[in-house]
């Protein structure tokens, strides 16, 4: 049924509506000799794509960080993505903004005219047992060079998620100085003694966990520092934010079980936060 609604799916590229057979790139394109590019990711409620100003902000911030210049602002990239959207079948989509430093003539040097993708696919979720039960996340040795960027710049995060679905694990949460950052593609929370823990430097700030938050900023103490390894035994909680996992608790890292094994009534209140949140943000 997914394969049937990814067939139908509309893509945008460089000004034109295709399909998945008709989406075709210039081979001398950076994105593809050099994995040269910036890209984001979200999801509609109601259709509606979640926080998207936040989304093309950062994506023209990761441009500014890695030297890409975008030929559009704000406003056009906003009704941009909103285009390709409309002409989609009916149904919650997931959305990938990509633009990449366009061809090349000396294949290293980015072009005046970089290359626009937005992908919409069909949102699938995640299963439910992960958010009744809690998922499994391992750690992985890896410092992220310029974290505040999304890049397209992925060997190691490949690498990462691969390690962690060979052990049976959701996600791949980077350890470097005996300190715990962030994940491959969402944000790490713990909770210890009532306080919420996440790191607040040297990580790419997710819209998820931006929204997050704000939700909990008058109802719970947040300390914004990394998680120390020698501390995972002793957090109550932990779970994960991102665009497509949402709010998802976390009951197992590497072989420690978190907490009592369950998720934990911090976690599951900040699910329900979010929740109603996103319930209410997909009629304004």
């Amino acid at each position: 049924m997914v394969e049937r609604l990814i067939d139908k799916s509309i893509f945008y590229l460089n000004g034109d509506f295709i399909t998945k057979d008709e989406a075709l790139v210039n081979i001398l394109d950076l994105g593809i000799v050099r994995g040269y590019g910036i890209f984001e990711f979200l999801i509609t409620y109601q259709r509606k794509p979640f926080r998207l100003n936040d989304h093309i902000k950062r994506l023209i911030r990761s441009a500014g960080i890695i030297g890409l210049s975008l030929p559009w602002n704000e406003k056009q990239l906003s009704k941009l993505v909103n285009l390709p959207l409309d002409k989609n079948p009916k149904g919650e989509k997931s959305i990938r903004i990509i633009v990449t430093g366009g061809e090349s003539e000396n294949l290293i040097t980015p072009s005046s005219n970089p290359t626009l993708a937005i992908i919409v696919l069909p949102y699938k979720r995640y299963p439910l047992e992960y958010y009744e039960k809690g998922g499994k996340i391992i750690t992985y040795k890896f410092n992220r060079e310029s974290p505040e960027a999304k890049t397209l710049n992925y060997i190691f995060e490949v690498r990462a998620s691969m390690e962690a679905k060979k052990l049976g694990a959701t996600e791949a949460l980077y350890s470097y100085e005996n300190s715990l950052y962030e994940c491959v593609s969402s944000n790490f929370f713990s909770v210890k003694d009532g306080a919420i823990i996440t790191t607040g430097e040297n990580i790419l700030n997710g819209i998820t966990r931006k929204v997050v938050l704000e939700l909990i900023k008058d109802k719970y103490r947040i300390k914004f520092r990394p998680l120390r390894i020698s501390e995972l035994d002793s957090i109550n909680e932990a779970f994960l934010t991102s665009s497509n996992r949402e709010v998802m608790p976390i009951t197992m890292i590497d072989k420690i079980v978190i907490g009592n094994g369950i998720p934990g009534p911090i976690t599951k209140n900040i699910m329900t936060a979010f929740t109603n949140y996103t319930k209410q943000y997909s009629v304004r």
